[in-house]
């Protein structure tokens, strides 16, 4: 009951009976019996928890403890967009880099959920590796272009991701930005030097991939983009 009452404060944002609590000796790592979260990994899905979550690792919570899905804090403040709590975590020293049970980091879940882009530029500024793959081989860069989320793909591209990276089925960035009608983020692409020529596992350019699905103004700005076009940025890489 006593580690029940204690989730409660951390929900509401009780910081003061929170921090009784923690000086009475309770420890903080421990998962709830109903969902499988931790006081940390709670703490950092909720509005306004910053002082909650440096109270926690104050008092004894382990920064990178999972939640019984084996999401630590750090997905878990990606995931539901907070960008106060992501500071708070990395200033007190989480790591970006852990992986959930399906393999995949804080980042490769920012740039599926999108929200705030300075979510995923302060972990990639926190030295956040670039380039984990799913199941299927799609790479943080795909997952951004399929779901259009344009600033996280420039923030991708200025630290280093690939552009011609291929995922299992041969596709890159720009075939994903074809199929799905991406065209803020293909322009992006072309914009910063993307190989439009590579072909997919099925021989297919990204300027074919647009036809075959419909997308004809976006297969006409790829097959019309030319290398004259690409910025200084596309070029020094």
């Amino acid at each position: 009951t006593g580690l029940k009452k204690f989730l409660e404060y951390v929900q509401h944002g009780a910081a003061e009976k929170v921090a009784r609590l923690l000086d009475k000796g309770l420890d903080p790592n421990y998962h709830d019996s109903d969902t499988g979260e931790t006081p940390l990994t709670l703490a950092a899905q909720l509005e306004g928890t910053v002082d909650v979550i440096r109270l926690l690792c104050l008092g004894g919570a382990h920064i990178d403890f999972r939640a019984r899905d084996g999401a630590t804090a750090l997905h878990r403040a990606v995931c539901t967009r907070r960008y106060g709590a992501l500071t708070a975590l990395l200033d007190l020293g989480g790591s970006p880099n852990y992986k959930d049970r399906r393999g995949l980091t804080p980042l490769y879940h920012t740039a599926m959920v999108g929200g705030d882009p300075r979510c995923c530029e302060l972990l990639l500024y926190n030295q956040a590796h670039i380039g984990t793959m799913d199941e299927n081989g799609w790479q943080e860069i795909h997952q951004a272009c399929q779901h259009g989320h344009s600033q996280h793909l420039e923030h991708l591209l200025f630290y280093g991701a690939e552009p011609g990276a291929q995922n299992a089925s041969g596709n890159t960035a720009l075939h994903v930005c074809a199929l799905y009608n991406k065209e803020s983020c293909a322009r992006i692409l072309l914009y910063r030097g993307a190989n439009k020529e590579i072909k997919n596992n099925g021989g297919q350019t990204p300027f074919q991939v647009a036809v075959i699905a419909g997308n004809f103004e976006l297969g006409e700005l790829i097959k019309n983009h030319r290398d004259a076009d690409v910025g200084e940025l596309g070029r020094s890489q």
